[in-house]
């Protein structure tokens, strides 16, 4: 997408010196409107060698660790129920090389004092991680970069390159030219990682996802890949608007010297089992796999972001915290013995304290801890039964008796222990 965007503006050859390596080669084309050649390369590095080599990059292996942390996306003003996460602090920049340039006086003028000399935003979410770092000025390979991340007289490069060609002063040329900043100090920064954003959303209907940035991002909902921008590139911005049927995604370049922008692919990605009402996930895939630069955008439109409250909802057949029992499909009835009240409490049971004449013989609540068989009737057992008793008129042979004659006992041949009288 970037044909004859590029330009050996202070003619050091380092793209025909790119392309003597053997991996690329130069290609270039005439451009009318700016009455110059301009230079593309082609390269030829597999970046990607198989499937198992991309994955390494969202698992965790030998070669990469996990780091858990938030992406708030915060509400913007003027806006209803839109929220984003920006790198470049809600300013509206190139990248970070950017944010100087378009602070900077014209080319013959001095640098103002509160000019912007260190390039200090972007996407860098893991700096405070123990890994080597590479400094944001190109050519980041540089020698002395890493001791001297800086650009200017005394300096490892000798200065930057503006693509527009125009550092703040008078009116924006008609076409970008480039040309050189110097003065420009760095920063050493943690290139090289991956990130994986999780959103949980319950869909409505006609939402909206918005990302703006370089590098590789995809995009998943429910699943299924939304939008692929797959591959290092310039900084593009990718739209997904959710609909009944799918999806609606478009792809989109910015013209930084005529602030408009140009749609370079659309598409639709249907049969995302999409129902209103229900909860769904979105998953984006991002990759920073070079210097110089890095940023991140992320815009969700007309998501719900109102939290739900979890209360119990009697008659689910689900028990909750705050329900004694839920029969759920109609079974919930008042009344029931040993059943579940439409309100989810119990209903009558064995243990509640009420005798229930038809079910019960007894329901001393919590003190039912009579055993089957005592030396009195009093008690009830944790059936609700009348414990049995030597007396009550009933043989209880597997309690031991022998006889029982209930109040006559010891006035025939039964005497007061149930066991037979002998002579």
């Amino acid at each position: 997408m970037c044909d004859c965007r590029f330009t050996d503006w202070d003619q050091t050859g380092i793209l025909t010196g790119v392309a003597a390596g053997g991996n690329s080669r130069v290609e270039e084309c005439f451009v009318e409107g700016a009455n110059e050649w301009r230079t593309r390369i082609i390269t030829q590095v597999p970046v990607i060698a198989s499937a198992d080599s991309f994955k390494q990059w969202f698992n965790d292996s030998d070669k990469s660790t996990k780091v858990t942390g938030t992406l708030e996306l915060q509400p913007l003003v003027g806006t209803t129920n839109q929220f984003q996460f920006s790198s470049s602090n809600g300013r509206t920049v190139y990248d970070d090389l950017h944010d100087l340039f378009l602070q900077q006086p014209n080319v013959d003028a001095p640098v103002p004092a509160n000019a912007v000399t260190a390039l200090v935003s972007g996407f860098f979410p893991l700096e405070d991680q123990p890994r080597s770092k590479l400094c944001n000025i190109w050519p980041y390979w540089a020698t002395g970069l890493a001791t001297n991340c800086s650009a200017g007289a005394n300096s490892p490069v000798g200065s930057q390159w503006d693509p527009r060609g125009w550092y703040g002063g008078g009116a924006a040329p008609a076409e970008p030219t480039g040309g050189p900043v110097e003065s420009v100090t760095g920063m050493m920064r943690n290139f090289y990682f991956t990130s994986e954003a999780r959103y949980l959303f319950r869909y409505a209907g006609n939402e909206t996802l918005a990302f703006y940035g370089d590098d590789d991002v995809w995009v998943f909902v429910n699943g299924k890949l939304v939008l692929d921008l797959g591959a290092p590139h310039e900084r593009l911005q990718g739209r997904v608007q959710l609909t009944d049927t799918g999806a609606q995604w478009v792809i989109e370049s910015q013209d930084l010297v005529a602030g408009t922008w140009d749609q370079i692919a659309m598409g639709n990605v249907p049969n995302l089992g999409l129902e209103v009402g229900k909860t769904y996930e979105i998953v984006v895939f991002h990759a920073d796999r070079h210097p110089r630069e890095s940023n991140y955008q992320l815009t969700l439109s007309g998501f719900a972001t109102t939290r739900s409250v979890c209360q119990p909802r009697c008659g689910d057949g689900i028990v909750t915290a705050t329900e004694e029992c839920d029969l759920g499909d109609g079974q919930n009835q008042d009344g029931l013995y040993n059943g579940c009240t439409t309100n989810c409490t119990f209903g009558p049971f064995c243990g509640d304290g009420v005798h229930d004449a038809e079910f019960e013989e007894c329901d001393l609540g919590r003190e039912n801890r009579a055993r089957p068989y005592e030396p009195s009737p009093d008690g009830c057992t944790p059936a609700c039964k009348k414990p049995r008793y030597c007396g009550d008129g009933v043989v209880d042979t597997d309690f031991g008796e022998r006889c029982d004659d209930g109040p006559m006992n010891g006035m025939g041949n039964c005497q007061p222990n149930c066991q037979p009288r002998t002579e």
